[in-house]
């Protein structure tokens, strides 16, 4: 089996104790393509250090929202050979709340997708936290 290709960054992946005990994160773990497109959505974020001393780095975002990659991209570097487990996978990980389309794409133009797992963003965006009591 071919490993996924992931774009090279300076970050990685967090994952704490809630995020793994949540429900959500327990609905996707059963299929490992939900899991690598939500790492591969997180891993095409950009940095930014806002700190003014580089031994206290505060490390922000700058491009959640605009996260856009065409599906023929992540297909493939992610071995992913059918478009449904790919649109499924995407779907899927919006009903639970980690990611959200910002921009809904046609005729050749791409969806934006914005990250909802911290430190891609603020503790209350987090729609994951909430997921069994509402869906999206």
């Amino acid at each position: 089996m071919k490993l996924p290709k992931y774009p090279k960054v300076q970050g990685h992946w967090q994952e704490n104790v809630e995020l793994l005990q949540s429900q959500a994160y327990n609905e996707i773990a059963k299929s490992e393509a939900q899991l690598r497109v939500l790492k591969y959505l997180y891993f095409r974020l950009s940095w930014k250090n806002i700190a003014k001393k580089k031994k206290k780095a505060k490390w922000i975002p700058t491009n959640n929202g605009q996260i856009d990659v065409p599906m023929s991209v992540m297909m493939r570097d992610l071995n992913i050979n059918s478009q449904e487990t790919m649109t499924q996978a995407i779907k899927k990980l919006v009903t639970v709340g980690f990611i959200e389309i910002t921009r809904y794409g046609s005729n050749k133009v791409t969806h934006n997708y914005k990250i909802l797992v911290q430190p891609a963003c603020k503790h209350k965006e987090e729609r994951w936290r909430i997921y069994p009591h509402k869906s999206w």
